[in-house]
This record gives C-alpha cells, structure tokens and sequence, in this order.
C-alpha cells in the first residue's frame, strides 16, 4: 500500500457556512493501519482502514480558498515506530458519495455573472406547453451546454413551466428563454428559486443558450443587450497529448502502488477510433540498490506494457505503447502504476529514500487511427456525431411536441456528460432528416418512422425482430417504449419512440421512463442496441444481434418464418389424415376375421358333423 495522498475539490456555494462533508471510504485489500483525511492537505481526521465506513470530515468557513473550494484527501498514513514492519501489498481507497452539510444562507445573485454557482444542486430549463422551435431548440442548447459545465452530480433537465419542481437547496436554479424582438435578460426570486429569464429573436436565443455553459460570459456593465456565444470548437485532430486531456502532469509517488488515472474519450479525436498509440515521456527517481520498482501501464483494465525502473538505462522513461481495437470503448480509462518494493519488502516509518515518477503531459501523446473498432449500438456514441447532434421531434400539436423535446433533453444532457466538448445542437424537420444522410437524434418516431428506418424493432402492436432469413412477429397489446440505436446507410441514428393500442394516447410515461433510465445510468454505461421500457416492468437494454445475426433485411410480412409454421402445419393434417384412414383399414379388417370366426363356430355345433383334425378350405 503507498504512502500517497488523491484530493478532490468541493465547490462551497457563495454565503453558506460549510459545517461537514460526509462520504463513503471504501479501501481495498484491508491490511489495517490508519486513513488520513485532509483538508487543504492538512490531517483533520484519523480512522482505521476498513473495508467501508462512512465518515464525517468537519469543516468550516475558513478552509473555502479563494476559488470557492475545499480540498479533500485521502493518504494511507504507515503506522509509527522505525521497527514494525508493514508488507507492502496492493491496496487502494477511494471517497465517494460526498455531501455537503452547511449553515446559513446563499448568497442572491444580482446578475448573469453570478447567476451560475461553481456547485449546482440542480439546474431547469424550464419551457412553455405552447414553446415555439426556436424556443425548444434553445432550450435544448442549453441543457446541452449547461450539462457539459456541470458534472454528472448535477441534475440539467427540462421541464414545463406548469411543472412542479422539487427542492433541492442552495445552487438550485431556473432558465427560462423566450422568443422575443427584443434581447433582454433578467435575474429574480420567483417562487423561491433563482431564476434567470433571457428573451430574444430567435438566433439571439440559441445562441446565448450556447454561451450559458461557458465562462466566458460577454457582459456589459448595468442592462444587458447583447449575450454573445462564445463555442469552443472541437478539436478534430487525431494526436492529443495528456495536458490536452486535461493531465499537464502525471505524478506518482512513494513506495508500494500508486495510481493515476486519465480519461480518454473517442470523440476527444474527432471521431470513431479503432486504434490508439500511447507514447509516455517522463522521469523517474534512481531505485536503491536492493529495492524494486516498475512502472505498468493499462488500458480499461488491459495491460499494455511494463517498465522495469530498476534496469541499467537511465532515469528517462520512453514508452511506445498500441492499444488494439478490442480494448477501445467510447469512454476509456488510461491508468499509469507505479509500483516499488525496498530492498526487505518493508514500509518503515517513511524512512525509506522517496520513490517518483513523472510523465510531462506535453511530451506524452495518444495518436488515434480512425475506424469504428468493435463498439456497436450505444457505444459508438457520441465520436460518431464529431460534435455535430442534429435533433428531429416528431409530435401532433404543441404539447406533445414540447413532451417530446423534454424527453430529447434527457438524451442531450447524457450525451454531452459522454463528450469530451460540447456538442453543436441543431433543431430539424423530421422527414428532411429521415432523407438525409445525417447522424442525429429522432425522438417521438411513430411505426412508419421505424419502418423509413429499417429499424430492429418496429413501433407496432405486431412487433417485428428482423432475422437473417427472415422477420420473426409477436403479437401485443401492451404498450411499450424503444430507445434504438441504427446504422443505415453509413449514417447512425439515435431513435426514441413508443406504440400504444390508442394511437391516440402514446405512453409519454414510458418514454421518459426509457430516457430517464439513460440519463441516470449514464451513457458511457449503456450497452447493446435496444432499451426497452414497458408497463410493470423495469427498463432493460439487449442487443438484436444477440437475437440473430442481421445480415439481410426482409420487407414481406408473410415471411420464411410463416411458410415453415404452414408447412408444418400441412405435414401434421397430412398425418392425422393418414392415421385416421390407417385405423379404419384395421376396423374392417377386424370385422372380416371377427365375422369369419364366428361362422367357422357354426359349422362345428351343426348334427352329424365331426372334426377330423385336418384343414378344411369353406366356401
């Protein structure tokens, strides 16, 4: 276990007197000693490692640096006394469900420069019934754009003005943006949650939706006329280095095994990645003689090489390393160990000469070579879109259309959490998108969008599953909803829709019940092709190549499946005809030898007549 130390930053909302933070620690490989925790790097607490426990860190005002943030470690502290000896074995601990316990009252923000707190406790877009497209598309920009400044912790939703919205306490906020001729922005208190109220003609509204996420608000001093975007264009270039993924340096210390983790996202490249090459430059501290140190490299888990530390070539660490297709997902995990063992395989009070390896993030690069890999269905997004999500709603009248672009936000909000920048959103017509060649998201498809898309599983009653040969059909009157992920002419299709027996009444609960589970799982975590929610039971994920391979598609209802059921069918009518006859065959030929019997009895009881024991033929 190394003596090393990993903090995490808390953002503090502005006004609150921060009074604890509580969490799970969880270490692995329990070998006893003691778990540190500080704050700003300095010890506040002290526990006995355990395989988990929940903990209270005490905190207050006077640890909020001026960035508005508490630092929280956590180091594995040796245990004290130069002769007790500590077997340096593998181990880990982590902190996680951290929450925040204050006093007081935030701070009111007095304009869009303060609007956005560093920590949110949840954020809503909130939208008119009655929204204009302009309006939705803004407000999906912006759950976009404000998904990507918040983390995963952090609900950005959309909702209806008439909705009621849950309470969530301090950095809790509202957007609402509406079509106007006139730009215009406003913060208030309305009915108790801090609101901010941006109007403005159309493009004006998209694009200050944009801006939202950033930090670069153009504001001017007193009334604000104008809200400019400020986008962040995506890097499509093919070589990244560790400080564009945001790892200028990579350090590890002490003895036993640290661990740095950098994450390594496909569309961080522009696009589908089929295979990556890792090269890491850096330095590390001469080994003690007798002692042993290495420094190992994997990718998702996959060892991709080894460095022997302790070998006669320097102190410069020169790695090249290829990362093959079969270990590539959309969202990836690049982890750097460091691994040392003293001369006697003991941890002594820290006496021991330091152990370090840094990697300059400038120097060490992934150069991708582009391909789609071996993800398929949910994991080929987002690299597929190269920041490009062209969103299509389909909906009959403005309340169905809006409860469809809040569904679609749900899927946004996951998305952007998956990319590595944020995504351009872009408002389409529906059938302009279904004959284009585009890449997107199509949310509230009806059978005939499903069909327009040769889609696995078609919006009807009737459910079709395509089969190599064949369709294979299962009759239901249970409502359903489907999430689908389509590959169609070189193009990939996000595609949401649900069937009802009253088409009139489509389960708008099933489809948010589909999205929400995306969102809460988190995209990254999806798996197959197919997320189906239904009536009574929990939302699941499968794969229709999992059912059977697709390699052709059949239109004919009447399929090969159908011919087989009726020539079966034909072959059992054929038997019971056959056996029908066979059985009256033998009836009548029992009867014959029945009737023959009998009369051959007549003759022997007739007077006079004697048996003679030979054979006798009657006529």
């Amino acid at each position: 276990m190394a003596d090393s130390t990993s903090t995490v930053e808390v953002p503090i909302p502005d006004g609150v007197a921060p009074r604890r933070i509580v969490g799970v620690l969880a270490v692995e490989e329990v070998q006893g000693g003691q778990i540190e925790l500080l704050v700003n790097g300095e010890q506040r607490r002290s526990v006995t490692a355990m395989r988990e426990r929940k903990v209270t860190v005490p905190v207050g005002r006077a640890d909020v640096d001026d960035d508005g943030v508490i630092s929280l470690g956590v180091r594995y502290a040796v245990p004290a006394g130069s002769d007790q000896c500590r077997v340096v074995d593998p181990s880990g601990a982590s902190l996680s469900d951290l929450e925040l316990l204050y006093g007081g009252t935030e701070t009111a923000p007095t304009s869009l420069a303060d609007f956005f707190p560093d920590a949110a406790s949840r954020i809503d877009v909130s939208v008119r019934p009655e929204s204009s497209d302009a309006e939705l598309e803004a407000a999906l920009t912006a759950t976009g754009s404000l998904a990507a400044r918040y983390g995963g912790d952090t609900p950005v939703q959309m909702s209806q003005s008439n909705d009621r919205l849950p309470r969530t306490g301090a950095g809790q906020r509202v957007v609402r943006l509406l079509e106007d001729p006139t730009f215009s922005t406003e913060v208030e208190d309305r009915f108790g949650l801090w609101t901010l109220t941006v109007k403005g003609p159309a493009e004006d509204l998209v694009s200050a939706a944009r801006t939202l996420g950033t930090d670069e608000l153009q504001l001017a001093g007193g009334e604000v006329t104008e809200l400019a975007s400020v986008p962040q264009p995506r890097d499509a270039e093919t070589t990244q280095t560790l400080a564009d993924l945001g790892r200028d340096t990579v350090s590890l210390r002490g003895w036993g095994r640290s661990t740095a983790y950098v994450g390594v996202k496909q569309d961080a490249f522009g696009g589908p990645v089929e295979k990556l090459e890792v090269h890491l430059v850096g330095e590390h501290t001469a080994v003690p003689q007798g002692a042993r140190a290495q420094l190992d490299v994997h990718f998702n888990g996959f060892l991709l090489g080894s460095k022997d530390l302790t070998a006669d070539d320097g102190t410069d660490i020169d790695m090249t390393l290829e990362v093959p297709a079969s270990q590539l997902k959309s969202d990836n995990g690049l982890e750097v160990s460091l691994s040392g063992v003293p001369d006697d395989g003991c941890l002594r009070d820290n006496t021991q000469l330091p152990l370090e390896v840094d990697l300059d993030g400038e120097r060490s690069t992934l150069e991708a070579t582009r391909g789609t890999g071996d993800v398929d269905g949910f994991e080929l997004f987002p690299q597929v879109l190269a920041g490009q999500l062209p969103i299509a709603i389909r909906g009959a009248g403005e309340s169905a259309r809006t409860e469809s672009a809040i569904d679609a936000s749900y899927l946004v909000a996951s998305l952007q959490r998956a990319a590595s920048a944020p995504l351009e959103i872009e408002m389409v017509d529906p059938d302009e998108f279904l004959a284009s060649e585009r890449s997107g998201l199509f949310v509230g498809a009806d059978y005939a969008d499903s069909v327009a898309f040769e889609a696995p599983l078609r919006l009807d009653g009737m459910r079709l599953l395509d089969y190599a040969e064949a369709e294979f059909q299962v009759g239901s009157e249970q409502p359903f909803a489907a999430l689908e992920t389509l590959r169609q002419n070189g193009r990939h299709v996000v595609m949401l829709g649900a069937w009802s027996p009253d088409d009139g009444s489509l389960p708008t609960t099933l489809t948010r019940a589909a999205v929400t589970e995306a969102a809460e799982l988190g995209w990254s975590t999806l798996t197959d092709d197919l997320l189906v929610a239904s009536e009574g039971v929990e939302p699941f994920t499968l794969s229709t190549n999992a059912v059977v391979p697709q390699e052709e598609r059949v239109e004919e209802e009447r399929s090969y499946a159908w011919w087989f059921v009726g020539g079966v069918a034909v072959l059992l009518v054929l038997l019971a005809v056959q056996l029908m006859a066979t059985v009256r065959k033998d009836r009548r030929v029992r009867a014959l030898v029945d009737a023959q019997e009998e009369h051959d009895r007549g003759l022997e009881d007739e007077p006079g007549t004697a048996s003679t024991g030979s054979s006798t033929d009657q006529h």
